[in-house]
């Protein structure tokens, strides 16, 4: 467990997964609230609305994804492509599979 942690890919998969679903706990938490009212859900949920559009913007991963290789580059190396495999000739349809040009693009 603790290898995998060292890992770039395992470590920005758990960053990204906070910040997606840190907007959903909140707003699950006001939607279980004791005395939430009507008005206090619809605005949750707006909130959570705007929270995802905002994220799904380029820009917003780009500073996402700059921000954490700046931050993990003393702990978990340089970001590198999984190695390339080829799909089994079971599954390959004949067209050569798409080739991601750099991490960030993957």
């Amino acid at each position: 467990m603790l290898l995998s942690l060292d890992k770039f890919d395992s470590v920005f998969g758990l960053k990204l997964g906070y910040l997606l679903f840190g907007a959903t706990e909140q707003l699950s938490r006001a939607l279980q609230g004791k005395d939430t009212t009507l008005q206090e859900t619809i605005t949750a949920a707006n909130l959570a609305k705007v929270h995802y559009t905002r994220l799904r913007t380029e820009t917003e991963f780009k500073k996402f994804y700059e921000s954490f290789v700046s931050l993990s580059m003393g702990k978990s190396g340089e970001p590198v492509l999984p190695r390339y495999r080829r799909a089994p000739s079971r599954l390959d349809d004949g067209t050569p599979p798409h080739r991601f040009a750099c991490p960030q693009d993957y």
